[in-house]
């Protein structure tokens, strides 16, 4: 599988938008082209397919993923990445037979002017790459502000990493081999814990601001009433014992720096 590296892109669009002085003007959006019908076929069926979530991030790179997977192969991956003030995108890739076929970005990036003395400014990007099995591109297009552009080879290059890198990462979480760890997470007011599977303990929950404000999403989309328990995978660890305030009544700190899954109870929970 072929996959686009963040951080590659990350450090591409560093290196070229750089600049001085900042424009905030907004681009024009400029309508996506349609999908191919194989890619098209995908969106159509992924409420039948298992999903899972997952963080990813690299320098200054930082992004939340969506991957869809029909068995064990991973079909769908939907990622929307922050760039720091560089960029931010929405990027699509689409497998088949485990191989990566049609990778579709759009988005923003900071542009700066030829002469290198000008103003930066946001324009809107549109990119579009087509692969064979083998993972040779057969067809791309690319508009800056909706004129043609041309598609660099290192953009290939890294659509194909970088999607190998969410794929696997997707093929982990989904099997359970990412040590993560299953429990029941409750938001409320003064009230955010996880008690993991198989004991009685329950921890407050912290960690870095991108990861818990996913957890708050995640939960929001999934409760159907304040302090309802929803099942959750994540990645944590013990972060000592609180002193003061409702977190100090939990048998301590459990610092959340991944998330895999967050989803409604079932009978086959943390067996």
């Amino acid at each position: 599988m072929r996959h686009l590296q963040a951080s590659a892109i990350a450090a591409i669009a560093g290196a070229l938008l750089t600049a001085a002085g900042c424009s905030r003007d907004e681009p024009a959006p400029v309508e996506a082209p349609p999908l191919p019908e194989a890619a098209q076929q995908i969106r159509e069926r992924l409420m039948s397919l298992d999903r899972v979530d997952g963080l990813w991030g690299e320098g200054d790179a930082s992004s939340h993923f969506e991957a869809w997977l029909d068995g064990e192969s991973v079909v769908f991956i939907e990622e929307r990445m922050a760039v720091g003030d560089y960029g931010d995108y929405r990027d699509e890739f689409y497998f088949a037979d485990g191989e990566l076929f049609h990778y579709r970005r759009t988005g923003v990036q900071r542009e700066i002017a030829t002469d290198g003395e000008g103003e930066s400014r946001l324009v809107d990007v549109r990119l579009e790459i087509d692969f064979t099995p083998e993972g040779k591109p057969t067809a791309s297009a690319k508009t800056v502000d909706g004129a043609a552009a041309d598609v660099e080879d290192f953009e290939i290059v890294a659509a194909r990493r970088h999607a190998r890198t969410l794929e696997g990462m997707a093929l982990a979480f989904f099997r359970g081999d990412d040590g993560a760890t299953g429990g029941y997470y409750v938001l409320g007011e003064r009230r955010h814990t996880f008690q993991p599977c198989g004991g009685a303990e329950i921890y407050w929950v912290v960690g870095d601001e991108m990861v818990l404000d996913m957890l708050r999403q995640r939960y929001e989309a999934v409760a159907t009433e304040p302090y309802q328990p929803v099942f959750a995978r994540v990645v944590a660890e013990p972060a000592g014992k609180a002193t003061e305030g409702p977190a100090a009544d939990t048998q301590g700190l459990w610092k959340i720096t991944e998330v895999r899954e967050v989803r409604a109870r079932q009978r086959t929970d943390c067996r």
